[in-house]
């Protein structure tokens, strides 16, 4: 007997979708902030105990002589009957990484750059979001500039070393990291993409000291400083809190159910990544900027799938939730993009969908969208004509249909 249950984790709620034998038991709980793992463990508890009661309704039905399909509870108590073993493959999206990121609850991220180019993250592409406006704010960057240290060190273009690194500046460094208060620490070298010995050098002899250490040549080894150091900022900000709970998540998951353990071959836990993919839970615990659109991008695939089915190969998908409203475009496919941003910060991965912080007094529409959905998309409300005015051509107005995804209502009503 095997099962899927998909998972996925917003800032209010915690949906679950388990698909058996071809059908489906939908469930929703709280989320849990301070603990996410916690809300996701006793879904799946539920859910696993639907397991042990459909034996003992099947036999109980039998010596009845009652007819019609089994009554399914995924919130009802403990089963006493044995249920063959079972396969669970679990597949779990997450806002976990784009909230923290959106309202600024990550790390204290400490920034290690070659000396004499500790603002290339204020700096960024000098570009401003309102070209006309010269007493525009700034973004606040993820790192405060107390936290930002120089090291003496460079490379030219080609990777060869112009200064190499002095272990007595590590040493020192070391000190004055451990005086900063910092959590983790992101090294961001020039040209590492082309040669990343100092950056190895440096962040072995930080990890060996116990610090969790980002590098920007094993997040992203690719040109272009800001992006590169940007993507590696973001991960630093994100993995210890994605570390600690998955941590928490897998220990909780070798238990099925009250006193049964599991053998790690009997389940398997996928992270949904932003460009719709996924990705094994050990891979995320390292490289947590991978899930920061993690939750969203299921969204997306949920969305393409509904709209096709529906006749809508084109669709602009459009995820309101409590803290953001992530956009997607649908072509024929879904669309991705390394030139993403989750916030204010480019992330140089590729992603499927945008995000952004949630304003509801100023949030404004900028395109036609013709797929809205939440994060269970079993079933479609409707699907019935909406005017919508375009700013692309303003004063004018489109026709253009809108899917509402969501819980069935006799679903949401049980």
């Amino acid at each position: 007997m095997s099962q899927r249950i998909g998972i996925d984790t917003g800032g209010t709620f915690t949906d679950f979708v388990k698909l058996q034998d071809g059908k489906l038991v939908v469930h929703k709980l709280r989320t849990t902030p301070d603990d996410p793992s916690r809300a996701i463990l006793e879904g799946i508890a539920h859910l696993s105990d639907s397991l042990t009661r459909e034996p003992r309704e099947a036999r109980s039905r039998e010596r009845s002589g009652a007819q019609g399909p089994p009554r399914v509870s995924v919130s009802g108590g403990r089963g006493g009957d044995e249920v063959p073993p079972h396969k669970q493959d679990i597949v779990h999206g997450s806002t976990v990484a784009t909230n923290a990121v959106l309202e600024r609850k990550g790390a204290r991220v400490a920034l290690v750059a070659t000396k004499g180019f500790e603002d290339v993250l204020r700096i960024g592409r000098q570009t401003r979001s309102e070209l006309y406006n010269f007493f525009v704010p700034l973004p606040r960057p993820l790192v405060e500039p107390e936290l930002t240290f120089g090291l003496s060190e460079r490379l030219d273009a080609s990777g060869d070393v112009l200064i190499p690194i002095s272990a007595a500046d590590v040493d020192s460094l070391q000190a004055r990291l451990k005086e900063s208060g910092a959590e983790v620490v992101a090294v961001c070298f020039l040209h590492s993409y082309v040669n990343p010995t100092h950056e190895q050098g440096v962040t072995e002899r930080l990890r060996a000291a116990g610090w969790p250490v980002s590098a920007s040549s094993e997040v992203l080894p690719e040109y272009r400083e800001f992006e590169r150091w940007s993507t590696t900022v973001v991960n630093a900000y994100v993995t210890p809190l994605i570390e600690r709970y998955l941590a928490r998540l897998e220990a909780g998951l070798t238990f099925s159910g009250p006193g049964k353990k599991v053998s790690p071959a009997s389940g398997h836990l996928s992270i949904m990544q932003s460009n719709g993919g996924s990705i094994s839970a050990t891979l995320a615990r390292t490289e947590a900027v991978r899930t920061v659109l993690s939750g969203p991008a299921a969204g997306v695939v949920g969305a393409e799938a509904v709209a096709r089915a529906a006749g809508f190969p084109r669709a602009i998908s459009f995820d309101m939730g409590g803290t953001s409203t992530d956009v997607s475009l649908i072509d024929g496919r879904i669309a991705t993009s390394t030139e993403s941003k989750i916030g204010d910060f480019p992330v140089r991965l590729p992603a499927s969908v945008r995000a952004e912080s949630l304003r509801p007094a100023t949030l404004s529409f900028e395109h036609c969208f013709v797929a809205v959905f939440t994060p269970l998309y079993e079933s479609i409300h409707h699907a019935e004509p909406c005017s919508i005015r375009s700013r692309a051509r303003r004063g004018t107005r489109m026709r253009l249909p809108i899917l509402i995804m969501g819980m069935s209502p006799r679903r949401a009503a049980a």
